[in-house]
């Protein structure tokens, strides 16, 4: 959403982020300088990066020296920061150090940058945290910028130790049923993948071996995301899948992959959830939506404190829609699965698709896109071609969700006490359309005596009291007159949304107005959790009944499920404060309305 920021600013992000002041391999930014510019990420790119966007004939290579600008350690373990020195020339205003990978790719094909111009003139060095992209590296130190542009010096190269082999972005997604979870990782090697796994740590008991996939610039919709090039699109390396079965409810797995039994990712756990339909355990989870990269206080704190949720028993993410906004950049979506990785690998991570990774007008057609190739664009509403071309065939391709409907778009799940049903605002969900009917017998399925908790996940919101954007206002509008009387028939107790760069929560409600309160509700409450780390938005607010709690922070939401009561906060990212919590209360289950489906059973 927030009209006001370019779309060319999401191809540069990784770089230009506030992040910790002390070197943190911890969160595996890209190319992230540790001691990282402070000034605001929108101040920063919208000064520098017209001014970059040049081309490669007009930036001049004279007295470029290799000795003098060296990049170390040269081979490079996951985690490893880099140092690049150049002690022979003085650092002075104006000069920017491009970062480059293949180091092969032209001047203009930077990915990244940084610029010295608050750096001390006795420092004659920066660190940088980068990832493994199964290509190498190089450090370019630039003076002036456009056809001013002169290169100073240009730095050895550096590379991955086994860099094609080595298991990169794991994380893990929910099966077909709960005694199954998707292991899920990116490398080079498109060799049988493995998953070695065990109750206890560094014992593995049962080996499972899965299948590969990758995806072509031909795959994609429609420009910028098909032009090749090291920013746009390059090699996404193979997507590996592995379905572990057997799994018991309530018990920690340890875990590690490989595509070729030699070369192992570093050990990783998980915890499954209680079993379906024991009204004595309670359910944890987490949810948020608009991630993106930014650092500080964004979506690295987001990652951060939905860490400490995890270890305090969340089993599951629920993003919500726009995840990494490449936008047409591999390269950002290398970044944003490295950020995701140390909590999608230890909770199953649940996605819808948003906007920015599935809307498209172009006229090209790939079966990955679920529309048949062509978009969703009907004559109301603001939709358009926010994803640049990439048209879902990313995330259709590193996300595996449930497939009893048509995921990763809308597809959906019980967990412990709750049940979710994914949709889609991206694609059809008007009466009579498919995904309408998924949604409606989905809904009409759920055993509320096995998960006394329906919670329905996307992306636009249904309703969002943001004022300004009257596109936005409309879809919010056809979303309601399209699903909100299945909601009340079947008694959906919440919907999460993001797309608002905000948070804001609903009384319990139905045609847009209050229907009972948290305690004895009598409608859906609305959640919108859009305030996980993109660049929050600053429209302001219409004065309605119905919206309880307006915050323009970052954050993210955390559930407990009982039997009894469903209870929610928004952890602020900050300090970890509870901005806002609420607690719903159910009927007796034995009261609640049973379908002929029988209960799940592992």
């Amino acid at each position: 959403m927030c009209l006001l920021l370019s779309r060319v600013l999401s191809l540069f992000i990784a770089l230009a982020i506030a992040c910790a002041q002390e070197p943190d391999a911890w969160f595996g930014g890209a190319y992230v300088r540790h001691d990282a510019v402070s000034e605001p990420i929108s101040k920063f790119l919208n000064r520098h990066i017209d001014e970059r966007n040049h081309d490669s004939e007009h930036m001049i290579r004279y007295h470029a020296d290799k000795r003098s600008m060296k990049a170390s350690p040269a081979t490079l373990n996951p985690g490893d920061i880099v140092t690049v020195e150049w002690p022979n020339i003085a650092t002075k205003k104006g000069q920017w150090i491009g970062v480059y990978s293949p180091s092969s790719a032209a001047d203009d094909d930077f990915l990244d940058f940084y610029d010295l111009v608050k750096q001390d003139d006795k420092k004659r060095s920066a660190t940088f945290n980068l990832i493994n992209m199964r290509d190498d590296y190089e450090f370019r130190l630039w003076h002036g910028t456009g056809h001013k542009a002169r290169l100073l010096a240009t730095s050895n190269k550096v590379s991955f130790k086994n860099a094609q082999q080595i298991p990169m972005h794991v994380h893990i997604a929910l099966g077909d049923n709960p005694s199954e979870i998707i292991v899920q990782w990116t490398s080079g090697s498109g060799e049988i993948p493995t998953v070695q796994i065990g109750t206890s740590s560094r014992v593995y008991q049962q080996n499972f071996t899965g299948s590969s996939r990758t995806f072509k610039a031909s795959d994609l919709c429609d420009v910028p995301a098909t032009v090749i090039s090291s920013r746009l699109f390059r090699d996404p390396g193979w997507m590996s899948e592995v379905r572990v079965t057997g799994l018991q409810p309530s018990t920690r797995y340890f875990y590690r992959v490989s595509n070729n039994a030699t070369v192992w990712s570093k050990e990783f756990s998980f915890n499954t959830a209680p079993p379906l339909g024991d009204l004595t355990a309670e359910t944890r989870f987490i949810a948020f939506g608009d991630l993106g990269v930014t650092g500080y206080p964004g979506a690295v704190s987001t990652v951060q404190r939905s860490a400490v949720d995890i270890d305090n028993g969340s089993t599951m993410i629920v993003h919500v829609g726009d995840l990494a906004y490449a936008h047409g950049a591999m390269f950002i979506w290398e970044q944003f699965m490295n950020i995701i990785e140390p909590i999608a690998s230890r909770a199953a991570y649940m996605v819808a698709v948003g906007n920015h990774e599935h809307d498209h007008t172009g006229s090209v057609g790939t079966p990955m896109c679920g529309d048949d190739g062509f978009g969703f664009n009907p004559t109301w509403g603001n939709y358009g071609n926010d994803s640049l071309g990439e048209c879902s065939v990313p995330v259709v391709n590193r996300f595996h969700m449930p497939g009893n409907g048509r995921a990763p778009f809308w597809y959906s799940f019980d967990h412990g006490l709750v049940h979710i049903l994914v949709i889609s605002s991206e694609h059809d969900f008007t009466k009579g359309s498919e995904q309408y009917k998924f949604i409606q017998k989905d809904l009409k399925s759920v055993n509320r005596t096995v998960t006394p908790w329906l919670i329905v996940a996307g992306h636009r919101p249904m309703y969002s009291s943001i004022a300004g954007n009257p596109g936005a206002q409309q879809v919010s509008g056809v979303i309601q007159d399209s699903l909100e009387e299945l909601f009340h028939m079947y008694s959906v107790d919440a919907a999460l949304w993001g797309h608002s760069h905000a948070f804001e929560r609903t009384c319990p409600m139905y045609q847009g107005t209050c229907r009972g309160t948290a305690e004895n509700p009598d409608g859906t409450v609305h959640l919108v959790i859009g305030n996980a780390g993109y660049a929050l938005c600053s429209e302001k607010w219409d004065d309605v009944s119905w919206s309880q709690k307006r915050l323009w922070q970052y954050g993210h939401a955390r559930f407990v499920a009982t039997s009894s009561t469903l209870s929610f906060e928004m952890i602020g990212n900050t300090d970890g404060t509870v901005l806002d919590s609420v607690v719903l209360h159910k009927a007796s289950v034995s009261s609640l309305k049973e379908s002929d489906q029988p209960a799940p059973s592992y």
